[in-house]
């Protein structure tokens, strides 16, 4: 049954992608078949976009910008206020390659003050390379 349940075992363990040594013993690292995930450094930038803002005048005190993973909302992974539309930037930004973020903003008319605050988000995929710049238009 041993011998059986090995067999299945390697069989399910078998795949082309490589296996990351965690245990130190070749043949258990390979029944595991940790797959490693691949961290890429990059940028986010971007503008907010308020067509009736501009239409009627309305001052915009400021932008707040929060960026989460989709799959674990309560972590924020990086926030910033910044003047006006923007444009903004986010730099150093570190994520599991092609995984998906979320950014949920929030624009200031007058005073900063939630009350006054017009919500929008946007979902951005993390590049696959080191170094790129993901942009992003938040639409008020």
């Amino acid at each position: 049954m041993k011998i059986l349940l090995l067999f299945v075992l390697t069989l399910f363990s078998c795949t082309d992608e490589p296996a990351r040594r965690i245990t130190g013993d070749a043949l258990r690292d390979e029944l595991l078949n940790v797959r490693e995930i691949k961290i890429v450094n990059f940028s986010i930038s971007g503008q907010a976009a308020c067509e009736r803002c501009l239409r009627e005048n309305i001052p915009i005190t400021g932008l707040q910008i929060e960026v989460y993973a989709s799959n674990d909302p309560m972590t924020t992974l990086a926030s910033g206020i910044f003047n006006g539309l923007g444009p903004f930037s986010i730099s150093n930004m570190k994520a599991a390659k092609d995984a998906e973020l979320e950014i949920n903003a929030m624009l200031y008319r007058g005073s900063i003050d939630a009350s006054s605050a017009w919500l929008a988000s946007a979902k951005i995929k993390v590049p696959e390379d080191d170094g790129e710049v993901v942009t992003v238009v938040l639409n008020f």
